[in-house]
C-alpha cells in the first residue's frame, strides 16, 4: 500500500506524463541517431541537448553536483534533458532537486501555438490540488506558469519553439520559483 507521499509523487509523475502526451511530444518513432557537431542549433541531437547549459550553470541552479540524463521516447523535432542533483543515498535521492526540460522545434509557429494552448488547458482544467497558474509576461511569444510546491512547470512558445520546463523539489514559494524559472527559459530560447 502506498503512503501519502508516494501517492503524491505518483500523481505528479502521472500528471507530468499526461501534459507531455497532451502536447504530442512522445511518440513511438525510432530512436534518434547521434548527429555530427556541425549541425545548426535546431538540430541538436539528444545526447548533445544536455550540454546546452554549462556544468557551472546547472550546478548553480541545483546547488550541487548533478547527473544529466537525456529524455528518451521523444520525436525527431523534440529534445529533452533531465538534471538530477547528486545524492548520498536513495532516501536523499527522493528529495533531490531536478530540472527537466523539453524543447520542440516545429515547422510552423501554429504547430507550437496549438500545442502550447493544449498544455495550458490541461493545467487550467486540471483537478490538481494546491496549484496556482498565471500567464507570464515578457517571456517568449506567450508563457504560462503552473505552480505546485513539488513540481512547478513553465510552458513557453516563441516562433517555432515550444518549451516545457519542470522543476522538482526546489521547495520555493510561487514567485521565488518563477524568478528561478524565467531566466532558465530565456537561456533555452536563446540557445536553441
Amino acid at each position: 500500500m502506498l503512503n501519502n507521499y508516494q501517492k503524491q509523487i505518483k500523481a505528479i509523475a502521472l500528471f507530468a506524463l499526461a501534459c507531455i502526451a497532451a502536447f504530442g511530444l512522445i511518440s513511438c518513432s525510432q530512436p534518434l541517431e547521434s548527429k555530427t557537431s556541425n549541425q545548426t542549433s535546431t538540430e541538436i541531437a539528444i545526447p548533445e541537448i544536455c550540454n546546452i547549459f554549462s556544468n557551472e550553470e546547472i550546478k548553480n541552479i541545483l546547488g550541487k553536483d548533478f547527473e544529466p540524463m537525456s529524455l528518451e521516447l521523444i520525436t525527431e523535432d523534440t529534445k529533452g534533458c533531465k538534471y538530477v542533483a547528486n545524492a548520498e543515498n536513495e532516501e536523499e535521492l527522493i528529495d533531490s532537486k531536478t530540472l527537466n526540460f523539453i524543447i520542440r522545434t516545429a515547422n510552423s509557429e501554429n504547430d507550437n501555438k496549438n500545442a502550447y494552448y493544449q498544455g495550458v488547458n490541461v493545467w487550467v482544467n486540471s483537478q490538481f490540488e494546491n496549484r496556482e497558474t498565471s500567464y507570464v509576461e515578457d517571456l517568449g511569444t506567450e508563457a504560462f506558469w503552473a505552480y505546485t510546491k513539488k513540481s512547478p512547470q513553465l510552458l513557453v512558445y516563441q516562433d517555432t519553439k515550444l518549451l516545457i520546463i519542470t522543476f522538482g523539489n526546489f521547495n520555493l514559494e510561487n514567485q521565488a520559483m518563477l524568478e528561478v524559472a524565467k531566466p532558465i527559459a530565456q537561456m533555452l530560447l536563446d540557445r536553441v
